[in-house]
Order: C-alpha cells, then structure tokens, then sequence
C-alpha cells in the first residue's frame, strides 16, 4: 500500500510501499513538507495497492478530501486524525471504500 497526498496545486507526493500489510504504518522518518497559503486549500489524499506486475495496474482503494481549516480543527482536539476513504462507481455516485487513513500532522 501507498499513498499520494498532494495540497493545493502542489505535486504530489508518494510515500514508500508497505507490502503484503493491511494495517501500513509509515514511521516518523518519512514525512513531507507542503507550502499552505490558505486555510481553504485542499488535502488530496490517494490510497493504492501496489502490484508487483510490470503489466499490472495498482489497484486503487480509495480517495479524501479535506480543507486545511477542517484539518485544524480535528488537529485542536487530537494530534492524529482519521479519514474514511471514497471511491466514485460506474454510475457516478460516490461510496465508502471500506478503508481509512490516520494522519498525523505537524504545523510549523
């Protein structure tokens, strides 16, 4: 599994793989700094699980959204924060992916 979260208009960036774990935990050594402008950008966060096939695409588990203001806000109450990841269908709605991320972030 890995992720790409990107703020803004800023490239995203990807974490490293965590194989064959359906529970991945990064470590506090990987980590990425993001420029914020405004409490209204957005957080895009992308889940993926890696397949080892040259031919095979990764299969994607899900997507969020949040604003930097909404992220401030959980961030008052704890110092981690979980996401409930969505995946848009076939028909055009949008439903749970069953999967979620917890992230922990530092604001300097």
């Amino acid at each position: 599994v890995y992720l790409n979260i990107s703020l803004g208009s800023q490239a995203p960036w990807k974490t490293s793989t965590v194989p064959d774990n359906l529970n991945p935990t990064w470590g506090e050594d990987e980590s990425h700094d993001f420029l914020v402008c405004s409490k209204e950008q957005l957080i895009f966060i992308e889940a993926y699980d890696e397949d080892s096939g040259s031919l095979d695409k990764d299969d994607f588990l899900g997507e969020a959204c949040v604003t930097v203001a909404e992220v401030l806000l959980m961030r008052s109450k704890e110092k981690t924060f979980e996401l409930e990841l969505f995946r848009k269908e076939k028909k055009g709605s949008i439903k749970s992916s069953g999967c979620y991320v917890t992230l922990s972030l530092d604001l300097y």
